[in-house]
């Protein structure tokens, strides 16, 4: 598998210590934290439920939920 990451906008509506319920388009997922770009991984440990936030995951990931 590709460790090329995409940029996804989503919204934060949950978080564990090992994954992120993101939203976007409605739609909900939940995404495993070793899948999400490290600098965008201490974003999320700041954020808002709720909070918008751009976040690099990585691609392979991103097609398969279809996120992009």
């Amino acid at each position: 598998m590709s460790e090329q990451y995409v940029t996804i906008h989503a919204r934060i509506i949950g978080r564990t210590n090992k994954a992120v319920r993101l939203q976007q388009e409605g739609e909900t997922r939940w995404i495993p934290r070793s899948c999400i770009h490290g600098v965008d991984e201490q974003q999320i440990d700041s954020a808002n439920v709720g909070q918008e936030l751009d976040l690099r995951i990585f691609e392979w990931l991103a097609k398969r939920e279809g996120l992009v």
